[in-house]
């Protein structure tokens, strides 16, 4: 009876250590398996919203209210390039209209804005109009002039050449940027050159986006 105490004993701390070695196992993997679950979580899959602007020759065209337009020239056609480059990289196929033709048909017609959707891809000879039509566009934070927020409103809508209702978009919809996102910006932390740059390049991706597959992060 001696003997069979300490062999109970040591049969019992053995059992005992090879359950918390696999509980802690089990535990271990669960750990890692829910971090590598978080990981995979803040990851989605977006599939384009309209995919027709493939094998297309494409125009992308900005409005803007005229102080806007005046005041933010440079930053316009930036927008305007930088989404159709975007849309050039990711969508196959695409022909891009001459920039340099589309400014210089908005500069000999100054009212172009007013002109029918429809006529828009026989005036400048392409098959689809990305039309970005912008609603605000500002840098500063209404609540704080002294604060940097880059802001980007607009519509955009797609106008296809052959569509039997040319006036109309065959797809529209409402885009809105922050930039920065979390919070603004002090005027002593940043320059408005760059928080244009900033806005221009949130902006273009979030309406080159619409027409391809991407993924982004959750909560974007």
């Amino acid at each position: 009876m001696k003997r069979t105490a300490p062999r109970s004993l040591g049969l019992y701390l053995l059992l005992s250590f090879a359950a918390v070695t696999a509980i802690s196992a089990t535990a271990g993997c669960n750990v890692i398996g829910f971090i590598a679950g978080m990981g995979e979580s803040r990851k989605q899959e977006v599939k384009a919203a309209y995919t027709d602007l493939e094998d297309q020759r494409i125009a992308v065209m900005v409005i803007a209210d005229d102080s806007t337009a005046a005041r933010h020239r440079e930053a316009m056609s930036k927008l305007r390039r930088w989404i159709a480059a975007r849309i050039a990289g990711q969508v196959p196929d695409v022909t891009l209209s001459d920039p340099d033709q589309l400014e210089r048909f908005e500069d000999e017609n100054p009212y172009w804005t007013s002109l029918p959707h429809g006529d828009l891809p026989e005036r400048l000879d392409v098959d689809r109009v990305v039309l970005v039509d912008i609603h605000r566009y500002g840098l500063r934070s209404p609540e704080a002039r002294d604060m940097w927020l880059g802001r980007f409103d607009a519509r955009v809508g797609v106008i296809e050449a052959e569509a039997r209702m040319g006036r109309d978009f065959v797809y529209e919809t409402e885009v809105s940027v922050r930039f920065p996102e979390d919070s603004p910006y002090g005027v002593a932390d940043a320059t408005q050159r760059s928080i244009e740059h900033g806005l221009i390049e949130s902006a273009s991706r979030a309406v080159a986006r619409l027409f391809h597959d991407h993924t982004v992060e959750s909560g974007r």
